[in-house]
């Protein structure tokens, strides 16, 4: 059986933080395999802030599963507009 992620270790994303509530730029640092208890599975990504300014990562991290990492910007903004369409 093989296991691929999308994304790899060291790749640089965009993501939806859930702790910040709000969209920003990190860098992978490891990734994890998961199953919930109803048996559905997903990656996990631990990612590490990267400073804008300075262009490393900070010690800021999370863990953020792989349905909100994305590769464009506009596409987290998208998914944005697809959360509050309805509202």
């Amino acid at each position: 059986m093989t296991f691929e992620s999308k994304f790899d270790i060291g790749e640089r994303v965009y993501y939806w933080s859930v702790n910040s509530v709000r969209m920003l730029w990190g860098e992978i640092s490891d990734i994890s395999f998961y199953a919930d208890k109803d048996g559905a599975s997903s990656w996990l990504y631990g990612l590490s802030q990267v400073d804008v300014e300075t262009d490393k990562p900070s010690f800021t991290r999370e863990r953020i599963p792989e349905h909100l990492l994305f590769r464009e910007r506009s596409d987290v903004l998208d998914f944005c507009m697809k959360l509050t369409e309805n509202i």
